[in-house]
C-alpha cells in the first residue's frame, strides 16, 4: 500500500482505506480542529473508560490537569511525547488513541 498516512489519518479514513481499499483524496482530511475535537473525545472516553478521574490521570501521566482538559475539549494541541504519557496512563498504545473503537464524537 502506497500511501503515508499517519495513525492520526486512520482515525479518520474509513474501514475500506485504512485497508488499501480507497485512498482519500486531499480534501477528505479532517481539519485541526475536528481532528483534535476527535482525539480529546477519544481520549476522554477511554478515561472514563478506566473509571479515572482528570486528576488521577494527570498524576499517573505527569500531564498537567490544566493540559488534559485542553485536550479533552480539543482546544490543546499536545506533543507526540505528552501523548505516549497519555496512551501509558490509559494502558493503551499510542495508536489506539486514533482508531475509533465505536466512540462517538461530538461534531
Amino acid at each position: 500500500m502506497y500511501y503515508n498516512a499517519s495513525c492520526a489519518d486512520a482515525y479518520f479514513m474509513s474501514p475500506e482505506m485504512q485497508s488499501g481499499a480507497v485512498l482519500p483524496s486531499p480534501s477528505s482530511h479532517p481539519n485541526d480542529e475536528d481532528f483534535l475535537r476527535a482525539l480529546g473525545v477519544r481520549v476522554r472516553e477511554l478515561r472514563s473508560r478506566r473509571g479515572m478521574t482528570r486528576k488521577m490521570m494527570a498524576q499517573e501521566s505527569d500531564v498537567s490537569e490544566r493540559h488534559l482538559a485542553q485536550l479533552e475539549l480539543g482546544d490543546g494541541n499536545v506533543s507526540v511525547v505528552l501523548l505516549r504519557r497519555i496512551a501509558t496512563a490509559l494502558n493503551v498504545s499510542l495508536a489506539d488513541l486514533f482508531t475509533t473503537d465505536g466512540v462517538a464524537t461530538d461534531a
